[in-house]
């Protein structure tokens, strides 16, 4: 899934710099090929992939975990 499609997300919409983001299925691949995202933190079971060289992840406050193996 890619991160910046919000209609496969929850809520409808994007996470932002206050919201901890939690990705429940093991299997789950979630992609940030595009922009500079920032959320308060991040648990995710399945991977979480970060590529291009203008895509980056920041994590604001609060523990994350991502267990996927790949990051």
């Amino acid at each position: 899934m890619d991160w910046n499609t919000p209609a496969k997300l929850s809520t409808g919409a994007l996470p932002q710099v206050g919201d901890d983001v939690v990705i429940n299925g093991a299997a789950d691949q979630v992609t940030i090929s595009t922009g500079s995202i920032s959320v308060k933190s991040i648990n995710s079971a399945g991977k979480v992939i970060v590529t291009g060289s203008a895509s980056s992840l920041s994590l604001t406050a609060g523990s994350s975990s991502i267990s996927g193996g790949d990051c």
